[in-house]
């Protein structure tokens, strides 16, 4: 099923981390900068929601992976590498798909630097509420491993 829009979402210890994505003319979805970072959880939901409204551009797929293509998200966090940035944070998606919101915890497969979606139901919000968006998550965010 293709998406409107694509926010990945990470909570650490001390902050969150928010980045939306580009999608390839192949359907994979890229990260794209700037990256948000901030502490409030009162602010998550406003958060999403704006970055889900931006236009997602259609980009060619890459002919060459460049290596350092998550270096702008893993500066943002603080983080001295990738390992140390999976290992800190818990990972949520965030799309948008026909005007509902689908939030989906995942679990991080560190030795792949990647995440996956869990066993755990994806949770629909059906309101454009960002304290119902936040509760969500948060909610999310507590079912990712």
């Amino acid at each position: 099923m293709s998406h409107d829009a694509l926010v990945s979402a990470f909570r650490f210890p001390d902050k969150f981390l928010l980045y939306a994505s580009n999608q390839t003319t192949t359907g994979l979805w890229i990260a794209r900068e700037p990256a948000e970072v901030f502490q409030e959880t009162t602010e998550l939901g406003e958060r999403v929601l704006r970055m889900l409204d931006q236009p997602v551009d259609i980009i060619p797929h890459p002919k060459v992976w460049n290596k350092d293509s998550a270096a702008f998200y893993i500066k943002a966090a603080g983080c001295r590498s990738h390992k140390q940035f999976m290992e800190q944070s818990v990972h949520v998606s965030v799309s948008k798909r026909s005007g509902k919101l689908l939030i989906s915890p995942t679990r991080r497969l560190i030795t792949r630097r990647a995440w996956e979606n869990t066993m755990h139901a994806d949770v629909v919000v059906k309101s454009q509420d960002p304290q119902d968006i936040r509760d969500a998550l948060l909610k999310a965010f507590e079912l990712a491993e």
